[in-house]
């Protein structure tokens, strides 16, 4: 998988558990599906408040909420920036996205229910 970093240079992150992950994939999304919708979705799927989502809250439920929607816009919209996606998310920065990044391919190869919530979202995003 290719990443852009906010400085416009491109890395090449490839790690075992996001080859899984290409495996499994769907489709790309259509690059004018905006990060707030995949934002609501995610949220609407787990049942957390879109403010609590925003918010710099680092309680557990909003902040996996956070990363499964980042690695979601990462997996689909090609070209998308790091700096991009977290200032969308308010005072966040390219790092945030790089560890959501690597946790959720992690836990994706590991963690069964994690495998099956986060394809059950990405599959809701997709319709």
């Amino acid at each position: 998988m290719e990443i852009k970093l906010n400085y416009g240079i491109k890395a090449d992150y490839t790690p075992k558990s996001i080859e899984v992950w290409e495996a499994a994939k769907p489709s790309p999304l259509s690059p004018n599906i905006l990060f707030a919708e995949i934002s609501g979705t995610v949220c609407d799927h787990f049942n957390v408040d879109i403010s609590d989502f925003m918010a710099n809250l680092k309680n557990r439920e909003p902040k996996w909420v956070r990363l499964r929607s980042f690695v979601i816009k990462l997996m689909h919209i090609k070209g998308c920036f790091l700096k991009d996606i977290a200032k969308q998310l308010g005072k966040r920065d390219h790092s945030t996205i790089i560890h959501s990044l690597r946790t959720c391919a992690n836990d994706y190869q590991f963690i069964k229910d994690f495998r099956q919530d986060f394809d059950s979202v990405a599959k809701r995003v997709l319709q």
